[in-house]
C-alpha cells in the first residue's frame, strides 16, 4: 500500500471516529437545523401573505385615491359659483364701509 492511500485511509478512519463520538451532538445539531429551516419555511409563508395583502390594499387605496380626486374636482367645481357670489357680496359692503 502506498502511503498516500495509507494516509488516507488513515485520515477517513479518525474523520469516522470523530463523528461516531460526536454522534449526539451531530443529531442535535441536524435537528437545530431542520427546525430552523421550518421556522424559516414558516416565516416566507407568513411574508408572502402579507405581501399579497398589501397588493390588495394597494389596489384599494388606488380606488379611494381616484375616488378623493373625482370629489375634489366636483366640490371645487361646486364651490367656485358660491365663492363668487361671496365675493360680489363682499365687495358691496366693503364700497358700503369706503363711503
Amino acid at each position: 500500500m502506498k502511503l498516500g492511500r495509507f494516509l488516507a485511509l488513515g485520515t477517513l478512519a479518525y474523520g469516522a471516529y470523530y463523528a461516531y463520538k460526536r454522534r449526539e451532538d451531530i443529531k442535535e445539531e441536524i435537528l437545530d437545523l431542520n427546525q430552523s429551516r421550518e421556522n424559516i419555511s414558516h416565516d416566507l409563508d407568513r411574508i408572502k401573505r402579507n405581501l399579497d395583502i398589501i397588493k390588495e390594499q394597494n389596489l384599494v387605496l388606488d380606488d379611494i385615491k381616484q375616488d378623493l380626486s373625482y370629489k375634489t374636482r366636483v366640490f371645487q367645481k361646486d364651490l367656485e359659483p358660491r365663492l363668487s357670489i361671496i365675493q360680489e357680496h363682499l365687495k358691496k359692503y366693503q364700497s358700503d364701509n369706503k363711503e
